[in-house]
C-alpha cells in the first residue's frame, strides 16, 4: 500500500485549514493581512509535508524496520559531496520560506529562529525515520546533511525577510508604508 500526499489527505489538510481560519478570525479577532500570510504559510507547510514525508509505503511482506536503520540513517555530515550537492542546494531553497513567513505570523526573535532553525528540521526528519520505522520502508533517509542545509535554510529566509523590511524603510517614505496595507504589515514585523 501506497500513499501519496492527494485526496483524502489533502481533504484533511483543508478542513484543517478552514477550520483554523475560522478560529483565527473569530476567536483571536486576526485582520486580513495576517490570514493571508497565515493562508501563505498554511500552504507553504502542507507542501513541505508533502515534499519530505510522502509517499509512505507499506508492505506488510516486506516490513524490515531494522533494514530502515541500517540503509536509511547518515549521521556522517557532508559524506559524497559530488553526489549531495544538488540536494543540500534543494534543502537550503525548501526551507526559507518558513524563515521568511514565520515572523510575518509570530512575533519571532533571532533567538527563535536560532531554535526554529534547529526544531524544523529536527521535525522533518525524526518523522521521516517514525515513519520509515513504523511501515518498515522508507523513501526518505534521516540525514545530517539535510538537517543542518534545512536549518540554514530557515535563517535565510529569516535574513530575507529582515533584509527585506529594511530596503522597504529606505524605498518608501513613512507616509507611503503607512497607506499601503501590505508594507505596512510587513514593515511592522
Amino acid at each position: 500500500m501506497r500513499m501519496y500526499f492527494e485526496g483524502p489527505v489533502i481533504i484533511v489538510a483543508l478542513i484543517i485549514y478552514i477550520a483554523l481560519l475560522l478560529y483565527l478570525k473569530f476567536k483571536h479577532n486576526k485582520g486580513m493581512m495576517y490570514l493571508f500570510f497565515f493562508s501563505i504559510f498554511y500552504l507553504y507547510i502542507t507542501q513541505v509535508i508533502r515534499y519530505t514525508q510522502f509517499p509512505i509505503t507499506y508492505i506488510p511482506e516486506m516490513y524490515d524496520p531494522l533494514s530502515v536503520l541500517r540503509h536509511n540513517i547518515n549521521l556522517v555530515p557532508f559524506q559524497n559531496l559530488e553526489i549531495n550537492l544538488k540536494f543540500m542546494f534543494l534543502n537550503v531553497l525548501l526551507t526559507i520560506p518558513f524563515g521568511f513567513l514565520l515572523p510575518l505570523i509570530a512575533q519571532v526573535t533571532m533567538k527563535k529562529i536560532l531554535l526554529w532553525a534547529l526544531l524544523l528540521p529536527f521535525i522533518i526528519e525524526v518523522t521521516q525515520l517514525i515513519v520509515g520505522l513504523s511501515t518498515g520502508y522508507s523513501h526518505r533517509i534521516f540525514d545530517i546533511n539535510d538537517f543542518i542545509m534545512n536549518g540554514l535554510g530557515v535563517l535565510i529566509g529569516f535574513l530575507i525577510l529582515k533584509a527585506s523590511i529594511k530596503v522597504i524603510f529606505i524605498t518608501f517614505d513613512q507616509s507611503h508604508i503607512n497607506q499601503n496595507k501590505l508594507l505596512n504589515y510587513i514593515a511592522k514585523r
